[in-house]
């Protein structure tokens, strides 16, 4: 039996991932409603949810001067701007996940779909325990042994960060 459980908190169900990373609760929805994406509040939609460029931009045009991209890896985390906080993407063939890391603890947490809640930690399957994603093992979780870890997004690339200014900014769906 694990030791642990999964920890988690409700934050609505209107945002996904990307909304959560970017710290809006209510994106702007089409009709049907659908999940929040890169670039639509921009009205510079990505195309293909798994194109990173396409990803990038459309961050880039959403956030415009509140959000920057930033160099670095899991393993060489970049410096984070001033009232700013950092987030990550993860892609795969045809779509894309998003973490968000809180300043002050340097935990990471994501958000599962619109219905789904915040998560603060993975199973770490080698050692049958839950942990949380903090600064020391991103990269391990990420990266180097993602096949340890149980969470939807163990088989997804990492791809890059992005500075977000505290209190985000527009997403849409």
């Amino acid at each position: 039996m694990p030791l642990g459980s999964q920890e988690e908190y409700n934050w609505g169900a209107n945002a996904n991932c990307y909304a959560f990373a970017c710290n809006c609760p209510n994106p702007a929805v089409g009709n049907p409603p659908r999940t929040a994406r890169p670039g639509v509040a921009a009205l510079a939609p990505v195309l293909n949810n798994g194109n990173v460029a396409q990803l990038n931009a459309g961050v880039l045009a959403n956030g415009s001067l509140l959000v920057q991209q930033l160099g670095g890896n899991p393993a060489a985390l970049p410096l984070v701007p001033a009232n700013s906080y950092l987030i990550a993407m993860l892609t795969s063939a045809t779509g894309f996940h998003f973490l968000r890391r809180d300043e002050l603890t340097r935990r990471w947490s994501w958000k599962d779909a619109n219905h789904g809640t915040v998560k603060l930690n993975v199973m770490d399957f080698a050692h049958d325990h839950y942990v949380y994603i903090n600064d020391a093992n991103l990269n391990d979780i990420l990266v180097a042994n993602r096949g340890n870890y149980i969470w939807a997004y163990n088989q997804m690339n990492f791809q890059g960060f992005f500075a977000v200014v505290n209190g985000g900014f527009a997403v849409a769906g």
